[in-house]
């Protein structure tokens, strides 16, 4: 009897932690999440508004080209947005330019912000029956914004800016820009305290590139016409030997 009695004790002791646990957290104690380490888009929702965001493209990988504002409303790929597709063919660039309206950047929970970064997202569409790419309200679990154009530390002006260049692994989607803000948080290390974004106002698409060379797709020619060959050749083989057997 007294191994099931201890047993007893130790699952209602478990029982008993897991009451203190649930009621630390609902007063934000230590076993909880803490009100002022927020971790998701609905807990920073509350102070978003505060920027007005450019994004601007250029075609090509010369130093003096011109980057062009993109005007594009639409999150799906579409007629709607006429501009041309970005890619990595001529190294094309995004740039992302964020400036607070009033100058000055107001944090949830009367948090002190220490820095900016500026992402890239997938728009809702194409994010569309591909999990890898699955958006989440919890940041740090969020797929849907894969690329950071800046982390920057805190301007007196209040403008941040950073530069993408498209890279080789690029598909075909359609993007918005983000900003997120970091507060420091004790020893904790940096949390984010504030964001906002282009959804439903400004995006930009990109495209797979198509520069396969040229002597590859005749080697991949020559190995699809020859291999029936060698299949045959390889079942005659095979029967030969069998008939010897």
């Amino acid at each position: 009897m007294a191994p099931r009695r201890s047993t007893a004790l130790l699952l209602a002791g478990a029982c008993l932690c897991a009451l203190l646990a649930n009621a630390a957290a609902a007063v934000g104690g230590p076993s909880g999440p803490a009100l002022d380490r927020p971790t998701t888009y609905t807990q920073l929702a509350r102070a978003k508004g505060q920027w007005d965001i450019t994004i601007e493209a250029t075609k090509g990988s010369k130093s003096k080209s011109m980057f062009f504002p993109q005007v594009c409303s639409s999150p799906a790929l579409s007629a709607a947005c006429n501009q041309p597709l970005l890619s990595a063919d001529h190294r094309d660039k995004v740039r992302v330019t964020a400036k607070l309206a009033d100058g000055k950047l107001l944090a949830v929970n009367g948090m002190k912000p220490d820095g900016v970064v500026l992402r890239l997202c997938f728009s809702k569409p194409s994010t569309a029956d591909r999990p890898w790419r699955k958006a989440a309200d919890a940041i740090d679990r969020d797929r849907s914004c894969p690329h950071t154009v800046a982390k920057l530390p805190l301007a007196a002006n209040g403008t941040y800016s950073g530069t993408f260049v498209i890279p080789a692994a690029m598909p075909r989607a359609t993007w918005y820009a983000q900003v997120l803000a970091t507060c420091k948080n004790g020893t904790v290390g940096p949390v984010f305290c504030q964001f906002d974004n282009t959804v439903n106002a400004t995006y930009f698409g990109t495209d797979i590139i198509a520069s396969t060379p040229g002597s590859l797709k005749v080697a991949v020619g020559v190995c699809s016409a020859i291999a029936p060959a060698f299949l045959l050749a390889f079942f005659l083989r095979e029967q030969y030997f069998k008939k010897q057997a």
